[in-house]
């Protein structure tokens, strides 16, 4: 999240942005939230893993486009015991 409170995993890049990470890179996502290792995951799984990185209500709201989306089949699926296959969520103390 940015000190302005606004989260950095969006739905989509920003317009003039391109990025040079393809789906087979293997790259593991850390943030404030947790760890999401991608690999081996389909892209209905690896974009609920990466929604879940985000702070609330962030992370609602990217959850319902996806939901929502045509695109991405199955996507509640995804979720294993109340996570997604590869997140790993900090435990708070």
């Amino acid at each position: 999240m940015t000190a302005k409170g606004i989260s950095k995993i969006v739905d989509m890049c920003p317009e003039g942005i391109t990025t040079t990470a393809i789906a087979a890179d293997p790259v593991v996502i850390v943030t404030e939230n947790g760890a999401f290792d991608p690999r081996g995951l389909s892209i209905s799984e690896r974009v609920v893993g990466i929604a879940h990185l985000a702070s609330e209500p962030f992370k609602t709201q990217l959850l319902q486009k996806i939901y929502d989306s045509p695109a991405f089949h199955h996507a509640k699926g995804a979720l294993t015991d109340g996570n997604p296959k590869g997140f790993h969520p900090y435990e708070t103390l």
